[in-house]
């Protein structure tokens, strides 16, 4: 899918016309998979990380068109402008943290060592 026509969201389903709420946002995958049928379109963020990791359930993600397979202790790194789309098995049970590019900025610039860690 070309990325012209893959919508960015600050938050899957919420307009980049409005503020990202948190400098860092956590919530459990069922409180955005259920709305949505446990199907998560491809999208992406401009200038969002986001942490996901999955506790229990799984399912198939695909990340810049390439599939992976998701299972209970998968964690992923999503780095801003990655398409990604997720079709979760029903009942999944996660969580996914989305933070700020520029809030983990000034964690960098504060701790050079962390930027190591997500390398």
């Amino acid at each position: 899918m070309p990325a012209t026509s893959v919508p960015a969201y600050w938050l899957y389903g919420e307009r980049l016309t409005d503020r990202f709420p948190d400098a860092l946002h956590i919530e459990p995958i069922v409180a955005r998979s259920a709305l949505h049928g446990w199907t998560i379109q491809p999208h992406f963020h401009h200038q969002l990380f986001q942490f996901f990791l999955i506790v229990g359930g799984g399912g198939q993600t695909r990340i810049d068109g390439r599939d992976h397979p998701l299972a209970p202790g998968s964690a992923l790194l999503l780095p801003p402008a990655t398409i990604h789309e997720f079709h979760f098995i029903v009942g999944t049970e996660g969580f996914v943290a989305s933070v700020a590019e520029t809030s983990l900025k000034r964690l960098f610039d504060a701790e050079p060592e962390a930027r190591s860690l997500l390398g």
